[in-house]
């Protein structure tokens, strides 16, 4: 659950009270409730104002309110409180609220108070449980991203900072037989200014009792135990292990049996998250998650395996040798961090430390100095004001726990730590056992599960009705997201099974099991372990069920995956596109969004947005250059170059980039840049010969040997050359103008998708000039590898260039060996190689000097651009499905200065506009191609500061055709905010500029600096 202050989704504050909850449009409102108090129950007017939406999960909704009748009793007394909305079944108390009121703890989100409210429609009898909280701003999730995009990693100080709280919070809650399931980033709520976390959304958490059985399909998957993916039910207060704890709930003081391993694992996985800026084990799948982590810890042993589930002690797994985790992390990681993880991340679950050993881990030892601050001079956060309850967890550590500084502190409430007498650890949970009513829980529990009888492992429910629609005509897994309600949940089941049942061969590929069954792993060639499509197997078991897993039980064969999502074998030879959004839109959808072919439009010339567009004679920034998407098209008159991004437009998807390095130091007298070049083709078809394909509508503005230089070419895919042609391939992966650029320039290297590494050894390009790679794989090279002379030793600036291969949604063919090849799988190999965007950064790596003799690195990112080569965004017009991949394009290397974004999907069809009719692209199924209006939510997603639009206007068709391409694009902008055709001299909206420029034409823009290191 986030309470981060996300931008809003609503933009109205509720009318919460007890018998409505109703929209209103007054921001300054006043709402009043009658609440309970969060401890006490004691009832109180609660009244507030300002209330929005900053956040939202699976089972609710987050408000931010700022209340007028004064502060609620709390920890910190302000005015600004976080409203929890939660649809209550009303079959069952709410788990969180009951366990809500008995936990307070500095590094627990505190319950002010809570009501219950009506749902928005009258007619419907929905009851929503309303928490209202102490509202802390951040999360460490938001935290890390905020490093992760400034390509770092958080500080040590801060990751010690954060997971001793963390685990503070786990052993008081541990201590009382709580378990919390869910522990990850986006949980543990954060103040910076203070440096106080505290641990929220106990939503997943249970008071766990002896004898009943739990569900092991819990806790977010990056973070879930390897006990709980072998499906271990029987987790009371020790998961995993055979001690016996007695009913009434007492516990070794001395051996504490309260680990509650599960939480313990998160947390080993949510440090490694810190000190990785990712996850440390991101599956696909449950069963992939596990492949996961047998990847970091190798194959479990027999006796492992026994601790976690006994069921499987006879399965043979492959066996996969251990991953040191000192090769794991970076080389200067502490060790003392590499050996708390190491002892929080064991197959055996009671082989982990317990949270409160974990506290007394030596990586935290700096946090118990007296000296010690926060990295901004500001006094560490109260960490050691520790309760009785607390120090009575393991009192055999209660003098590694405080530090001599603190013990005054503990000495002035009554403790005295050289004299203490601990609490009996029984008697903790015998306060809560009292209020638990076990037997009646229980039978809620088992109420439950008559509702939610199917197993769901293998196909995943979304909130909304809309979600399902759309899963079921794309022919898609719908995404995992459990509901409030099990009946609602059960009907959406219903209606996806239902609407499967009319396609048998998706039913039989993704192996969907009727009843539960026990993960086996499949016969493979490879040693690696691979998966189907299936996801993640069956549904375990469900609370307050005695049902458990055996070799008896009905089984189908599941096999693991440990290939990425968008390969669809394990030989990186047939790949595909992974997202619902690039699935092809069924016929009566193609039908309900009309036919593609209609009356040419003959006076768009005349519309007040149309702008021809011609060919120029490109200059490439030498003479004189053109205003930065201007409308008056007159040059620029000693507009200098130096420092600027410059970017010329070939036509179709071919781009010429200089991007300007640091003075070379080592002899070299003239600035020195990178020529950079996208997709070349400069043939007079877009054909697999001379006389077949797409002719040019507009000429080429120039040839390879006209190029200023070239050091680096990047192809976004190819195209199969069907029956015509086997000696080469067209359109994106031209053959004569890379046979020319071979030629021409012999110092160039060539970045290739998976695939067509072997087409261009055969094509004659040199063996160590060609990088073949994968979805996020990326390659770095100084000045001197590229051609230029080394920099001297100790120069103070150098330059590296990075190429990143990412994701599009599209498909490509398959470069072929010979004529037999060619005509025996023409029609059979689209996805046998694979297509790509890219990314090109410039980094400078500069020496400054720091306390006299001590030199420090600073590395600065001074240019990056995007070539999203040819690529969808949606299903069809209307779909809101859309193809994730841009957005963490964006996320990890925005903002881009400037992009290269296709506009038009109609170059396939351009025969419609020669025989005469005109193109209706708005109409055409756009899961492979852009549209102007995707191509604006693209530079919006992958965050670009300057984009220009591409891949129109060059091949056969009519000139109406780009006119129109123009207008969309245009009206685009303006619905988006997006500054389109602006003059140079800085961005004037927040979303950026998009342009048009002819084809030849040069711009330059300015580079934004920005830190990493």
């Amino acid at each position: 659950m986030f309470f981060a202050p996300l931008p809003p989704l609503i933009d109205y504050p509720l009318n919460l009270n007890p018998s409505s909850l109703a929209p209103s449009d007054d921001s300054q409102r006043v709402v009043k409730v009658i609440a309970s108090n969060g401890k006490t129950g004691e009832q109180c007017e609660l009244s507030y104002t300002n209330c929005k939406v900053v956040g939202n999960g699976s089972f609710g909704v987050v408000f931010q309110a700022k209340l007028v009748n004064g502060s609620l009793e709390g920890d910190g007394g302000d005015d600004d409180v976080a409203i929890k909305k939660v649809l209550q079944d009303k079959r069952f108390k709410n788990r969180e609220l009951q366990i809500m009121r008995l936990v307070k703890h500095p590094n627990v989100v505190d319950l002010r108070a809570f009501f219950y409210s009506n749902g928005d429609k009258p007619k419907k009898d929905e009851v929503y449980l309303n928490l209202v909280l102490e509202y802390v701003p951040e999360t460490v999730y938001r935290a890390s991203r905020h490093y992760a995009k400034l390509k770092q990693t958080m500080p040590m100080h801060y990751i010690k900072l954060y997971m001793y709280q963390l685990l503070r919070s786990l052993a008081y809650i541990h201590s009382v037989g709580i378990c919390h399931r869910d522990i990850k980033p986006q949980n543990l709520l954060l103040n910076p200014p203070t440096g106080v976390l505290k641990l929220c959304d106990f939503g997943s958490a249970k008071i766990l009792i002896e004898g009943e059985p739990n569900v092991s399909y819990i806790c977010s998957r990056y973070y879930r135990a390897p006990e709980l993916i072998f499906g271990a039910t029987n987790y009371t207060t020790n998961i995993g292990q055979s001690e016996k704890i007695s009913m009434s709930g007492a516990v070794s003081q001395t051996d504490p049996s309260c680990r509650l391993c599960a939480d313990v694992w998160s947390s080993g996985c949510v440090m490694a998250e810190l000190m990785l800026g990712q996850p440390l084990f991101p599956g696909e799948s449950g069963i992939d998650q596990l492949v996961e982590i047998i990847k970091v810890l190798g194959t479990p042993s027999r006796e492992q395996i026994k601790t976690m589930n006994p069921n499987y002690m006879e399965h043979k797994f492959p066996q996969i040798k251990p991953h040191p985790f000192v090769k794991v992390f970076r080389p200067r990681t502490p060790p003392e961090a590499i050996d708390l993880i190491s002892k929080l991340l064991e197959y055996t679950p009671s082989a982990r430390l317990t949270a409160v050993e974990a506290m007394c881990h030596p990586f935290f030892d700096d946090l118990r100095q007296p000296d010690c601050k926060m990295a901004t001079g500001k006094d560490m956060p109260p960490l050691f004001n520790f309760t009785r309850e607390e120090l009575s967890i393991r009192p055999d550590l209660i003098h590694r726990l405080v530090p001599p500084h603190c013990e005054a502190e503990l000495q002035s409430r009554g403790i005295d730590i050289n004299n203490f007498e601990p609490i009996p650890l029984a008697d903790m949970r015998i306060t809560l056992d009292h209020l638990l009513q076990s037997k009646a829980s229980s039978s809620r529990s088992l109420a439950r599960s008559r509702y939610i009888s199917l197993p769901l492992s293998t196909i995943s429910l979304t909130m909304s009705e809309r979600a399902l629609g759309e899963a079921i005509v794309s022919h898609q897994p719908l995404e995992l997201a459990s509901l409030g309600s099990p009946f609602a949940r059960q009907r959406l089941l219903h209606s996806y099974r239902h609407s499967r049942l009319k396609s048998k061969p998706w039913f039989d590929k993704h192996q969907i099991p009727r009843k539960p069954s026990q993960i086996m792993w499949g016969t493979s060639k490879s040693k690696q372990p691979t998966t189907t499509d299936g996801g993640e197997g069956t549904d375990p078991p469900q609370e307050g069920t005695t049902g458990t897993t055996s070799s008896s039980s009905s089984s189908i064969t599941l096999t693991s995956r440990s290939r990425p999502s968008h390969h669809a074998n394990d030989n990186k030879s047939s790949f595909k596109n992974p997202w619902p959004s690039a699935s092809v839109p069924l016929l009566s959808e193609m039908i309900a969004g009309g036919l593609p072919i209609g009356l040419p439009h003959r006076h768009l010339h005349k519309h007040p947005k149309a702008r021809a567009l011609q060919v120029v004679r490109p200059d490439w920034g030498a003479a004189k250059l053109s205003h930065e998407f201007s409308k008056n098209k007159t040059p620029c008159e000693g507009l200098k170059k130096e420092g600027k991004l410059l970017g010329t437009w070939l036509g179709h998807a071919s781009a010429w980039c200089e991007v300007p390095l640091v003075a070379g130091e080592g002899g070299q007298a003239e600035p020195r840049s990178a020529k950079v070049l996208f997709d070349p083709i400069f043939s007079g078809r877009a054909g697999p010969t001379a006389y077949t394909g797409p002719v040019r509508l507009k000429h080429s503005p120039c040839q390879a040997d006209e190029l200023p230089g070239c050091d680096a070419v990047l192809i976004s895919h190819n195209h199969a050359d069907l029956l015509i042609s086997y000696d080469g391939s067209y359109d994106h992966l031209d053959l004569s103008s890379i046979q020319s650029v071979i030629e021409q320039y012999p110092k160039c290297h060539y970045f290739v998708p998976l695939g067509n590494r072997k087409w261009f050894l055969d094509t004659g390009a040199p063996q160590d000039r060609v990088h073949e790679m994968d979805w996020w794989d990326e390659k770095e090279f100084c000045p001197e590898e590229i051609g230029y002379e080394a920099d001297r030793p100790g120069a103070k600036e150098t330059s590296r260039l990075r190429f990143t291969c990412v994701p599009s949604q599209h498909n490509s063919g398959k470069c072929r060996d010979s004529e037999w090849d060619c005509i025996r799988r023409a029609a059979l190999d689209q996805g046998s190689t694979l297509w790509c965007g890219w990314v090109v950064e410039h980094f400078v790596h500069s020496l400054a000097s720091k306390d006299g003799d001590k030199s420090t690195e600073r590395i600065t990112r001074k240019g990056a651009i995007y070539h999203a080569g040819d690529t969808g965004y949606r299903r069809h017009k209307k779909s809101k499905v859309v193809c994730p991949a841009f957005e963490e394009i964006g996320k990890k290397f925005g903002p881009f200065d400037l992009s290269f974004i296709p506009i038009w999907r109609g170059g396939s069809l351009a025969f419609v506009s020669w025989i005469g009719l005109r193109l209706a692209h708005e109409n055409i199924p756009a899961a492979l191609h852009g549209s102007p209006t995707d191509a604006v939510a693209i530079h919006l997603d992958v965050r670009s500061r300057n984009s220009i639009g591409v891949h129109f206007g060059t091949f056969i068709g009519a000139e109406e055709e780009s006119l129109e391409a123009i207008i969309e694009l245009q009206d685009a902008c303006e619905k988006e905010g997006v500054d389109f055709d602006s003059e140079q001299g800085g961005v004037k909206h927040d979303k950026g500029k998009f342009g048009i420029v002819d084809i030849g034409e040069t711009v330059a823009v300015d580079v934004a600096d920005l830190v990493i290191v």
